[in-house]
């Protein structure tokens, strides 16, 4: 946990150490926090039409963020394990809620047609669906070295639950694998005729 964490480095670099983990955890937090608060102000502004001033929108979105969180941190201040097991669980909800946030951010950045002109460009977009790629691999790891720790009821459940899991994925990509397909063929094309164009690289991917 993160106790134990912040111990070992106590141990091996010096009790200075502590200083600068909680001074790190402090800030991560504080920037996911901010990141996804101003997010979905700005959502929800543009969305519910909400008429208020910046000051106000602030100390909603935040109370409405840090309220919850407050509330169960405060409740299991006296149980250490207890406190671990939250935050186990939370990096868990996190890795299997990614997908459905990021998968749809790259489709739409990618698209013609909803951003026309500001739409990403075929090596970016690359670039992004590397890094998905790298990090959705890592969750899938741990996912299932978790499930390795269950009972076998709870595997079974996770393997159906895993199921539906990568079935979903897989739809919120299904338009973007198939314009992929197009633009490799294209390119296949292109190459047969020996007439690629050195700007190929720089067009769209995804329409």
């Amino acid at each position: 946990g993160l106790e134990a964490e912040g111990a070992a480095l106590a141990h091996s670099l010096g009790t200075w150490s502590l200083y600068v983990w909680a001074l790190g955890l402090f800030a991560a937090g504080q920037a996911a926090t901010m990141v996804c608060t101003y997010s979905g102000q700005i959502l929800m502004n543009g969305m519910l039409d909400l008429q208020l001033l910046p000051w106000k929108r602030v100390v909603l979105n935040r109370t409405m963020a840090l309220a919850p969180a407050l509330l169960v941190a405060s409740s299991i201040t006296t149980n250490p394990k207890l406190l671990t097991d939250v935050n186990e669980w939370l990096n868990i909800l996190q890795s299997v809620q990614l997908p459905f946030a990021m998968l749809p951010t790259l489709h739409f950045a990618a698209s013609r047609r909803l951003l026309g002109s500001f739409r990403s460009r075929a090596r970016l977009i690359t670039i992004c669906v590397a890094m998905a790629a790298i990090v959705m691999s890592v969750n899938l790891y741990f996912a299932l070295n978790f499930a390795s720790t269950l009972s076998r009821p709870a595997q079974i459940v996770f393997a159906l639950y895993g199921v539906f899991y990568v079935l979903v994925c897989a739809r919120l990509i299904a338009d973007d694998v198939c314009s992929i397909g197009k633009a490799l063929r294209r390119l296949i094309r292109r190459l047969r005729r020996g007439r690629l164009s050195t700007h190929f690289l720089g067009t769209p991917l995804l329409q």
